[in-house]
């Protein structure tokens, strides 16, 4: 390849490339993406608007042929590798593959003769190599410090596919390349196979299909999985400098529920290594009978459930981070324990380092809900109360369905042993913050309400749920009511008479309005009738994500002139993205509206949306606001300090 001011890549895929390759390649100096390619168009235009990207087609060949492309970076199945990596060599480029790298040994070895022939750079992107302590740990058993290796272990459990209502994808199918053999698979050999300095002798496995059948969207039905979800493979080790009889285990599951686990462990004749999923690396002599930590930079494992630098994550266990919506209480689950469905209990809560969530009442959502328009003529909460037992009044009354989940919240509280505890006054959100300096694990909930007809149209219901512990509650939610117009209504009316009196009472209650999902006249009603600060608790902003959902400019800066709060939401609708980057960069255009101090987070967890991590990756957040070229005492306040001013300056005491 001639020498060039910059080198031109070509990304064929949007998935892997959009949350892991771009942001690397727009790290590295003396390289631009130039173009970018999808097999459905929309998703590459909207990739390449999110990262300016010049150019995007719908079509793989547009790539290679490109005169400004001069490596082509392949992230899309296996059973596309050997054709896209064919083509792009015989057009003269260089080529980053994603692993596995073909279907069968046939492709391969068309592939790799074929760079040969063409004497160009053709590599397989095994990027867990490049991970600081498994290149320390390499140097440490190539320089003998293990003395002869005679046992490794490469041990990956997750439970990404354990879920059967997951769809049908090429993952579960064979002839495209999917299973965890493949995927993970090829990690564990590489990484085994360079570790150690030498190949796999022989090798006997066992794969399984746990979840034998998944929904296929486009065939309308269930379809046969014909791909593996566990594979365990028993090894043995050429001889060589490192190793003698050298044996291997590697365990291989995406369907085993708990704590996921990735961890890679050497053992030699003098001692041993190992890598958690922190990315640590540890050593063990023999006869010390424990691990000591080996001085190594700090990185996250891929396959750790989520990544971020090693900046980030020391300022995020720093950090008192603050959420403003979650509708964790609407679903069957014991928040008391760790899931694997949905975004938030108490123990991920922990493990995220959120201090506060607030926890937002659902009552009534209409079928088929959208941000254009929607009536109240349906409604889905009745049939879910049904199906999961709620106390039969909550059937039919939305304040006893407000009731009953605050009731859960207050459960939880009970039976946590002091784990978590509910605030309600500004006293009790001082004693936690002082509690909470020597007990880093406690966690504390505020409870809200989405949508005012909660109150089964009588203010007076509004002390019940004040009783109950609520603090915030919204007008409306996904349609018009009583009190005031949605901005998905029919008709997006502003507040009512009766509306506005609600606020002068949550006002003299110092119960907090939240304006999320109102319409623009309900909004600028309260705007008007509020005499106290104003929040939104979960939303994206017009100027990144145009849409009938996201605040105007004018709207950020008149929330913030009452001293109000504005939570920026993850999911695609508030960010017009889903990855950290798109959060951090609807946050970095509300800040420049309407100031650092107004801006938090409001993820909308567990609110029938997709996110692009739960609770415990909200370090990527962190990471994604220090690459946005926020300070540490910006980030402070967006994370969750802004909330707690809010908090105690504006609860009853």
């Amino acid at each position: 390849m001639a020498q060039k001011e910059k080198i031109g890549i070509g990304i064929i895929g949007t998935g892997f490339a959009r949350s892991t390759q771009i942001p690397g390649f727009r790290a590295c100096a003396g390289v631009h993406v130039s173009a970018i390619a999808s097999g459905q168009r929309e998703n590459a235009e909207r990739v390449a608007r999110e990262f300016e990207i010049p150019f995007a087609t719908g079509n793989w060949r547009e790539i290679v042929a490109r005169d400004d492309v001069d490596l082509v970076s392949i992230v899309t199945p296996p059973s596309t590798h050997a054709e896209m990596t064919l083509a792009a060599l015989d057009a003269g480029k260089a080529v980053l593959c994603e692993k596995p790298m073909a279907l069968n040994a046939v492709e391969t070895e068309r592939m790799r003769r074929r760079a040969a022939e063409a004497n160009l750079l053709a590599l397989v992107d095994h990027e867990l190599r490049f991970l600081p302590a498994r290149r320390r740990m390499r140097e440490m058993i190539l320089a003998g410090e293990l003395g002869r290796v005679r046992h490794a272990k490469f041990l990956f459990r997750a439970d990404s596919r354990a879920n059967v209502a997951r769809v049908w994808d090429w993952w579960s199918d064979r002839e495209a390349g999917g299973g965890v053999l493949g995927a993970i698979g090829s990690h564990a050999v590489d990484t085994l196979h360079w570790l150690l300095g030498t190949r796999v002798s022989h090798v006997s496995a066992t794969l399984a299909t746990h979840v034998s059948e998944r929904h296929d969207k486009q065939a309308g039905g269930m379809r046969r999985v014909t791909t593996d979800d566990e594979a365990a493979l028993l090894l043995n080790f050429a001889d060589s400098d490192a190793t003698q009889g050298a044996t291997g285990v590697v365990a291989l599951s995406v369907v085993e529920p708990g704590e996921p686990k990735h961890c890679v462990e050497v053992f030699g004749s003098e001692g041993a290594l190992k890598i958690e999923g922190s990315g640590e690396l540890f050593r063990a002599r023999v006869g010390a009978g424990a691990w000591e930590t080996v001085e190594t930079a700090s990185a996250p494992l891929a396959g750790a459930p989520y990544e971020a630098s090693a900046q980030a994550r020391s300022l995020h266990a720093k950090l008192l981070v603050a959420d403003m919506h979650a509708d964790s209480l609407l679903w069957d689950r014991d928040l008391l324990v760790r899931g694997t469905r949905g975004h938030v209990d108490v123990p991920r809560l922990v493990e995220g380092n959120v201090a506060l969530q607030i926890f937002t009442v659902v009552t009534k959502t209409p079928r088929g809900l959208n941000i254009e328009r929607n009536d109240d003529r349906s409604d889905n909460v009745t049939l879910l109360a049904v199906a999961e037992r709620w106390p039969v009044a909550a059937w039919g009354s939305l304040k006893e369905r407000a009731l009953y989940q605050a009731w859960k919240l207050r459960d939880v509280e009970a039976r946590s042993g002091g784990n978590f505890v509910i605030v309600k006054t500004a006293s009790d959100l001082s004693r936690f913050l002082e509690r909470r300096q020597r007990e880093p694990r406690l966690v504390a909930g505020v409870l809200g309400v989405e949508g005012a007809h909660a109150l089964d149209g009588d203010l007076s219901n509004l002390d019940a749920l004040y009783d109950a512990g609520v603090r915030m509650m919204a007008p409306t939610h996904f349609f018009d009511n009583e009190w005031g117009g949605s901005a998905h209504g029919t008709d997006k009316i502003g507040l009512t008479e009766k509306g506005r009196e609600l606020i002068r009472r949550m006002e003299a209650r110092h119960m907090l309005v939240d304006v999320a999902h109102a319409s623009v006249r309900t909004l600028d009603d309260v705007l008007g009738v509020a005499t106290r600060p104003v929040l939104d608790s979960h939303t994206g902003v017009r100027g990144t994500c145009d849409n009938a959902r996201n605040l105007s400019d004018d709207q950020l800066n008149r929330i913030a002139a009452t001293g109000g709060v504005i939570g920026i939401g993850y999911w695609d609708t508030a960010t017009c993205g889903t990855d950290a980057r798109a959060v951090a960069r609807a946050i970095r255009y509300a800040v420049n509206i309407a100031g650092v101090e107004h801006v938090a987070l409001g993820s909308d967890f567990d609110g029938a949306v997709t996110e692009p991590f739960d609770t415990t990756g909200l370090v990527e957040v962190t990471d994604a606001l220090l690459a946005e070229g926020f300070n540490d005492e910006e980030i402070r306040r967006i994370m969750g300090g802004n909330v707690m001013r809010v908090l105690s300056e504006n609860l009853p005491q």
